[in-house]
């Protein structure tokens, strides 16, 4: 993850950050991700896109 330019939340549940995506990702552990011929399959891992006004303090 931090090879796509997120970077891990402290205290959450496999959480990670992206700032230029305004993108979070919970629950992003090992085991949610599938190694296929077409690459990395994620599944079971919960996305949620920010739409705060610019400044925001998140992480």
């Amino acid at each position: 993850m931090n090879d796509l330019g997120f970077e891990s939340i402290p205290d959450s549940f496999f959480g990670w950050f992206s700032e230029a995506m305004s993108l979070v990702v919970l629950d992003a552990k090992p085991d949610n991700f599938i190694k296929t011929a077409a690459g990395i399959l994620p599944f079971d891992v919960i996305l949620l896109r920010l739409d705060s006004p610019s400044g925001s303090d998140f992480p």
